[in-house]
């Protein structure tokens, strides 16, 4: 067996800094999962004890199909969220342009794993690049088109990441992002 790991560990404590720096008052964060996928609930548990350390609440809502979604994004506007975080879902980012819909519709800022929810209007992303990702999948089937066998080949980690802000959300929204925080961004929406 051989491959490309997606989800290697958690990145919610980076992620946490982040938003810290965009909203040094956070006392509310709503947690948008996937009641279906464990790599979902790993990031939460690690989240939950670093968030209380600081005085943050975690309020919780998830959805296990994309009909669940709205009623997900309600219950956590309900309850006053600061900030919609989703976890590393494939539901939630490939229903992302609905999530961020629903979202912005009630003025709450949405942050993600992946640069592509940012280019769908999310806040801000941190993780793993997906198009980095692929490239190194390619890499592995070459090796295993070309005889390699998989079970001499290492699983590889992800190894790039990237942080994209997107600067149209956020003047939609009236945040201001600090100005360290952009100079780290690998990428800014204008």
């Amino acid at each position: 067996m051989t491959g490309v790991c997606v989800f290697a560990e958690s990145l919610a404590p980076k992620r946490l800094q982040i938003l810290l720096e965009i909203f040094p008052r956070l006392k509310r964060i709503g947690w948008l999962g996937d009641a279906t996928d464990p790599t979902t609930k790993f990031d939460r548990q690690v989240l939950e004890p670093i968030a209380a350390s600081r005085g943050i609440a975690i309020v919780t809502a998830e959805a296990a199909n994309p009909a669940g979604v709205d009623s997900a994004v309600e219950q956590l506007v309900a309850a006053q969220v600061d900030v919609i975080y989703t976890g590393t879902s494939p539901l939630l980012y490939n229903v992302r342009d609905r999530v961020i819909a629903l979202a912005a519709a009630r003025r709450v800022p949405l942050v993600a794993y992946r640069s592509q929810l940012a280019d769908a209007g999310a806040l801000f992303a941190y993780g793993a690049s997906l198009a980095d990702q692929i490239r190194r999948s390619a890499r592995v089937v070459d090796k295993v088109l070309h005889g390699a066998r998989p079970g001499e080949m290492p699983v590889e980690q992800a190894s790039l990441f990237e942080l994209v802000i997107n600067l149209r959300a956020a003047r939609a929204l009236g945040i201001a992002i600090p100005k360290m925080v952009l100079l780290r961004a690998d990428r800014v929406i204008e």
